[in-house]
C-alpha cells in the first residue's frame, strides 16, 4: 500500500499502490473516533479482510472464466 484515500467525512475508504491499483476497503475505517494506534490497527485489519476479499472472488472467478481473460481482470 502507498495511501490510503479519505472520502468528504474524513473516513478511509480505499487503498492504493504504487502501481497505481486503487482498491476499496471491505470495512471502511473512521479515525476521527480513535488515537492513531488503534485506527491504524483498523486500517490493517481492514487491509487483510479486503485482501482475502479480493483472493477469494479472484479464486470464484477463475472457475467461471478462461484463463487469458481471468488474467488481464485479476
Amino acid at each position: 500500500m502507498e495511501r490510503l484515500v479519505f472520502n468528504e467525512s474524513t473516513i478511509i475508504t480505499h487503498m492504493t499502490s504504487h502501481e497505481g491499483e486503487v482498491i476499496e476497503f471491505v470495512e471502511h475505517v473512521d479515525p476521527k473516533e480513535y488515537s492513531v494506534e488503534i485506527w491504524c490497527k483498523s486500517v490493517e485489519t481492514s487491509m487483510v479482510q479486503t485482501m482475502q476479499d479480493v483472493i477469494n472472488k479472484s479464486i470464484q472467478s477463475y472457475k467461471e472464466m478462461d484463463r487469458k481473460s481471468w488474467v488481464k481482470s485479476n
